[in-house]
């Protein structure tokens, strides 16, 4: 339990330095408009709403830890808290100005959330496969 709490805190922290530095970036290549760029707490109030949307979608990560959920169970828990985070942040931050581009918004995080996910399962599959086969030969090598 210990382990899986020191684990929390370094992905939440590593979580709030990259979301950080997403509206960084987006300011730096002028992504915001006129008003960003003189409104300093309305500058500062997204680099902490993203640091917080950060800490929670990595921070949430933590879920894979618990060894008696399955991939799944952990998958769609990290996916519905960062989902929630990502809808209260856009509340707050007002990210999207109309129904109609937070759906699209929502559905292009569902859609790469399950990209994501494929692609880890696939990746995870393979290197199942790959013990298997190790600990068949040392098997094997015992046998011999």
């Amino acid at each position: 339990m210990k382990d899986i709490k020191a684990k929390l805190v370094n992905k939440c922290l590593v979580g709030a330095l990259v979301g950080m530095m997403i509206p960084l970036i987006i300011y730096l290549f002028g992504g915001y408009g006129m008003e960003m760029l003189t409104n300093r707490p309305l500058f500062i109030a997204q680099f902490i709403g993203s640091a917080v949307l950060g800490t929670i979608a990595v921070g949430g990560t933590v879920v894979y830890e618990i060894e008696s959920w399955g991939l799944r169970r952990a998958s769609f828990a990290h996916y519905l808290v960062t989902l929630a985070a990502f809808i209260f942040t856009n509340l707050v931050l007002r990210w999207f100005d109309s129904t109609k581009y937070l759906l699209f918004a929502l559905g292009s995080f569902t859609v790469v959330y399950l990209a994501i996910w494929v692609v880890v399962c696939i990746a995870s599959a393979a290197e199942i496969k790959k013990m298997n086969r190790y600990l068949q030969q040392m098997g094997e090598d015992e046998e011999n």
